[in-house]
C-alpha cells in the first residue's frame, strides 16, 4: 500500500470502500490488466507431446525454463525447485 494514499475510512477505522476503490482506481486497473495478460499467455501454453514420463518431464523442464529464464543455471530436475531459486 501506498503510504501517501491511505485507506479512507469512516467511524471506527472500517474502510469507506466506494472511496477506497475510486482512490486506487488506477491500481486496480493495472492488477486486473497484468491479470488478463497472465490468463492469455498461459492459454497459449500448448499441452505436452505425449504423456509418458519423458515427454512430460521435457516439457515441465520447458515451462520451468520459460518461468526462471533471468537464471543463467540450466534446470536440474533431480533437484529441489527452491533451492534453484523458484522462490525468489
Amino acid at each position: 500500500m501506498d503510504r501517501s494514499k491511505p485507506l479512507p475510512s469512516v467511524g471506527k477505522k472500517t474502510v469507506a470502500k466506494k472511496a477506497a476503490e475510486k482512490r486506487y482506481a488506477a491500481e486496480i486497473d493495472a492488477l486486473y490488466q497484468t491479470v488478463e495478460a497472465s490468463a492469455q499467455s498461459a492459454a497459449d501454453v500448448q499441452p505436452p507431446e505425449t504423456l509418458g514420463k519423458n515427454g512430460v518431464e521435457a516439457w515441465l523442464r520447458v515451462q520451468a525454463a520459460d518461468i526462471h529464464s533471468e537464471s543463467a543455471q540450466p534446470i536440474d530436475v533431480d533437484t529441489d525447485l527452491f533451492s534453484q531459486g523458484f522462490d525468489r
